[in-house]
């Protein structure tokens, strides 16, 4: 390193003569040197020498070669240099506060790296999508690495300066020399998220600035995506919240290329963080103006708006949230159903994507807080919902009964009832009787995989109540006796990965809720061979194969009971492919030679946890069984020696700890692929 270190001063001349005669193959030699170096002795340049300074700021240097793709040469010694920082933590802040100075260079070279040139209105598709890939990839990773060794807020301290200036000079021009602000502004998005929340400073002074901004489409997609990435930090400045929030409505009656779609975004975001302050009745009644005008925008613009709406709901009080909840559904209801009754699908499918997503609003803002608050706003927006459904349900039925072959639509109703579910949890018992019948028609009718997904997420929220368990079991011997016919030829299974896919996904998660069920009546029996039957074809959809064999992996897991498991695996059934009857043990491993022979590698996971498992219940079954399922298999493409070999290290996996039982299965099973001998 001394020894390359020496050369700098040379090498330093080289690229500073470059820039200055505008070499840039020149230029372009010298940094892929020097970047290269630096990557190479990186954790020697985490010791702040002397040296080590120069070097990084050479690399600084090269950083701001005019030209992008020789200054992103240097970005992932950035990254390389930040893992190195993390490797020593004991020494991390001393090394990062000698680098400092150095490296804040950098956030102004990186802004004026993020800026458009002055041609770009000239360009042509390609060379806008390669402009933004460069700086949605290349150059925001460097940044946020950058900001993560420094410091976000040092970054913002140190381009906020700039960026005043450079807004100053766009506003005494007329706004001409937008590209600089836009380049900043850009790099300040990148890191807006990661400042702290409580910041008091520089953040208003830069939120402030939006007063000032010239009004170019450019600019204001990138405020307003700063706007919604300071959303936590509003949250607890929410005196600036208004005039913000008034920028970003502004932008959504711009087309959706040029501003509406993000303007959209940062509004969700800004219900989501500032939930509290959106639901102040200034800032609520402003939202229910939008709303009410929704269905003049972008679908896309719909969607974003009315799921942050759903977020806001949380936080109404509950003796006001059934009124307004009435009032927002009562439109898209009375729509929706206008709509259906003149055959108008599209109309009737927005106006339920528009209740969909308004439940789903207040599903997401709510999932994965777990304190007293949170359960209590659940609490009340459940009870509201199921109030308010009782209007919705007559929409989705008269989908149901009406349009069930009808694939578009009924997607989305489905997606409406999962989220109907979800947001409503058991008070959705009402309406499970009318939903299990019309979904089991229209399924008899027509085979739809969205109906599976439907009912699986009743499945998840009913099924570990007793009270429910034989309806639910019912619906799914009725919908299982009409895909057993779908399923009545080898192709079908290739021709319908989706309802493999969920149909098998909806059966796991019975097996999950209820295995008393599943494990011991021909629900189960006939499931299961099915599922075997399925990895004998030449299906090779990825989720299809993954829910068959993780259903299948779920009879036998290891969470269950050994009451239920035993005689479920050693019940005799029919073998695969003809065979006589033999134990249900020995057609899983039939299964699992099947797929390691025919399917591809990436089940070798879900196998080794199949055997894992079934071994945990019936040690000595399960090695007679493998051992006569091996013998099954030709040696056309299986030699007798890779099966010796497997067997002897199925053996010592079985006998090692149980923490390594599992790694020394998998490898035993690579070990067989390995083996298979592949058609021509």
């Amino acid at each position: 390193f001394q020894m390359l270190t020496s050369q700098l001063p040379l090498l330093q001349e080289y690229f500073f003569a470059a820039v200055k005669d505008d070499n840039e193959t020149l230029a372009r030699a010298v940094t892929r040197v020097i970047a290269e170096m630096a990557e190479r002795y990186v954790h020697v340049l985490c010791e702040p020498s002397p040296d080590a300074i120069n070097m990084v700021n050479l690399v600084v240097s090269c950083s701001a070669h005019k030209d992008t793709q020789i200054a992103q040469m240097t970005y992932q010694f950035w990254y390389k240099l930040l893992k190195a920082l993390k490797d020593a933590p004991e020494h991390r802040q001393r090394r990062e506060e000698i680098f400092a100075p150095g490296l804040l260079r950098l956030v102004p070279i990186f802004a004026t790296s993020a800026a458009y040139p002055e041609d770009c209105d000239d360009w042509s598709k390609n060379e806008e999508d390669e402009f933004r890939n460069f700086r949605m990839e290349s150059l925001f990773d460097a940044v946020l690495d950058v900001s993560e060794i420094v410091s976000p807020l040092k970054c913002l301290h140190a381009l906020v300066p700039v960026l005043t200036q450079q807004l100053e000079a766009c506003v005494s021009k007329g706004g001409a020399e937008w590209q600089p602000v836009e380049g900043s502004l850009f790099i300040v998005r990148v890191f807006a998220r990661h400042l702290p929340h409580n910041e008091e400073s520089v953040v208003a002074s830069l939120l402030g600035m939006y007063a000032r901004l010239p009004e170019h489409h450019r600019i204001r997609q990138i405020f307003t995506k700063c706007i919604g990435a300071f959303g936590k930090w509003l949250n607890g400045h929410p005196q600036y919240l208004g005039a913000l929030l008034d920028y970003v409505v502004k932008g959504l009656g711009m087309p959706k290329e040029q501003g509406g779609l993000v303007a959209a975004e940062a509004l969700q975001d800004l219900c989501d963080d500032c939930s509290e302050h959106m639901a102040s009745p200034q800032q609520l009644q402003g939202m229910m103006q939008i709303y009410g005008n929704i269905d003049s925008l972008e679908a896309s613009l719909r969607d974003k708006i009315v799921q942050g709406l759903g977020s806001i709901l949380l936080r109404i009080e509950p003796q006001q949230l059934t009124g307004m909840l009435e009032s927002l559904v009562q439109t898209p209801v009375e729509m929706g159903t206008t709509c259906l009754a003149r055959s108008d699908k599209d109309g009737a499918m927005a106006q339920i994507q528009k209740l969909r997503t308004l439940m789903k609003g207040g599903h997401v803002a709510s999932d994965g807080r777990q304190d007293a608050e949170s359960a209590a706003q659940r609490e009340a927006l459940g009870a509201a919902w199921a109030h308010c459904f009782q209007r919705v349900w007559p929409l989705l039925e008269g989908v149901i009964v009406s349009h069930g072959e009808d694939e578009n639509l009924m997607e989305n109703m489905c997606r409406c009832i999962r989220s109907a579910v979800q947001i409503m949890g058991l008070r959705f018992r009402d309406y499970l009787g009318p939903f299990a019948t019309a979904a089991v028609n229209a399924f008899l009718k027509k085979p739809l995989s969205c109906i599976l997904y439907a009912v699986t997420t009743v499945v998840s929220a009913f099924g570990r109540h007793p009270e429910f368990v034989q309806p639910l079991t019912e619906m799914i011997a009725a919908l299982s006796t009409r895909t057993f016919q779908v399923f009545g030829s080898g192709e079908a299974f290739s021709n319908s990965p989706d309802i493999v896919t969920e149909y098998f996904e909806m059966l796991d998660r019975a097996n999950i809720r209820f295995p008393q069920v599943v494990l011991t009546t021909p629900l189960g029996d006939n499931a299961c061979a099915c599922a075997v039957s399925s990895l004998y074809t030449n299906l090779e959809h990825r989720e299809a194969l993954q829910a068959t064999l993780k259903f299948i992996h779920g009879l036998c897991h290891r969470d269950l009971s050994r009451e239920l498991v035993c005689p479920f695996l050693q019940a005799q059934s029919a073998g695969p492919c003809g065979r006589g009857t033999q134990a249900r043990g020995l057609t899983f491993w039939n299964a699992i030679f099947q797929t390691l022979v025919s399917k591809p590698s990436f089940l070798l996971e879900t196998i080794a946890s199949v055997v894992h498992d079934m071994a945990h219940f019936l040690p000595n079954e399960s090695r007679e069984w493998a051992t006569a399922a091996l013998q099954q298999v030709p040696e056309t493409t299986l030699e007798a020696k890779h099966k010796e070999d497997f067997m002897r290290s199925l053996q010592q996996a079985l006998a090692s700890p149980m923490e390594n039982q599992q790694r020394l299965i998998m490898q035993a099973l690579r070990g067989l692929f390995r083996g298979v001998k592949k058609p021509a």
